[in-house]
C-alpha cells in the first residue's frame, strides 16, 4: 500500500512549516516567509473546509500556527535590520 504525498495532505503541510523554520535558522528570511506563509494559507484553508467550530481546532495545530506567525515577524524584523547592519559595517 502506497500512500501519496499530494499538496492537500497533512504532511506536506507540515513540510511547509518545518522547510519554513529550517530557513528562518540558516537566516535566509525572505524565503522562510514565503514558506511559513504558505503553511498559514493551508492551514486556514483546512479549518475552513472542516464543518467543525474553529474553538475545536487541534491544539498542536493552534500552537503550530502561532509559532509561524512569530516566525513570519522575527523574519521580517531580521530581514529589515540587515541592509541597516550592512550600512553600519561599512561605515567603519
Amino acid at each position: 500500500m502506497r500512500s501519496a504525498l499530494a499538496p492537500r495532505s497533512p504532511e506536506w503541510r507540515e513540510s511547509l512549516f518545518e522547510y519554513g523554520s529550517v530557513l528562518f535558522e540558516l537566516g535566509k528570511y525572505d524565503e522562510a516567509i514565503l514558506y511559513l506563509e504558505r503553511f498559514i494559507r493551508r492551514l486556514e484553508q483546512h479549518v475552513a473546509q472542516s464543518n467543525r467550530p474553529r474553538h475545536t481546532e487541534d491544539p498542536a495545530a493552534v500552537t503550530q500556527k502561532r509559532s509561524a506567525y512569530y516566525l513570519v515577524g522575527r523574519s521580517h524584523g531580521a530581514a529589515a535590520s540587515e541592509p541597516i547592519a550592512a550600512h553600519e559595517y561599512a561605515r567603519r
